[in-house]
C-alpha cells in the first residue's frame, strides 16, 4: 500500500510541476492516468485502515497533492467549459451568415409606379 502512495504522490507533483508545458489533450490523459492510479488505491475493502496505518507525513502529502490535483482539474473542467461556449457562439455565428441568401441582382432598372 505505502509503494503504491507513494507512486500516486510522485505523479501528483509531476501532473502539478509540468501541466503548464502540456496541451491539453495530454493534461487529460495525464488526469485519467492519475485517476486510474487513485482508483487501483481506493478498491480495496479496508482502504480506510490502511490508509490510518500509514506515516502521518505520508497521509499529509496525499492530502496536499491530491487537492492540488483536484483544483487544477476542476479549473481544466472551467476553462474547457468556457470554451466550449465560445465555440458554440462561433457556430452559430456562422450558421447565421450561411442563411444570408443571395439577393436577386437585375439589368433593368426597376419601374416606377
Amino acid at each position: 500500500m505505502r509503494d503504491r502512495v507513494e507512486k500516486l504522490v510522485k505523479l501528483a507533483e509531476e501532473i502539478i510541476s509540468g501541466v503548464d508545458n502540456l496541451s491539453p489533450q495530454d493534461q487529460l490523459d495525464i488526469l485519467d492516468r492519475y485517476a486510474d492510479c487513485f482508483g487501483e488505491i481506493v478498491e480495496g475493502d479496508n482502504f480506510q485502515q490502511e490508509i490510518e496505518e500509514l506515516e502521518p507525513q505520508l497521509q499529509k502529502e496525499l492530502s496536499k497533492s491530491h487537492q492540488r490535483v483536484l483544483e487544477l482539474a476542476m479549473g481544466l473542467k472551467d476553462e474547457t467549459s468556457k470554451e466550449l461556449k465560445s465555440l458554440k457562439r462561433k457556430g452559430q455565428g456562422i450558421l447565421a451568415y450561411l442563411d444570408q441568401y443571395p439577393q436577386p441582382t437585375t439589368r433593368k432598372p426597376r419601374r416606377k409606379g
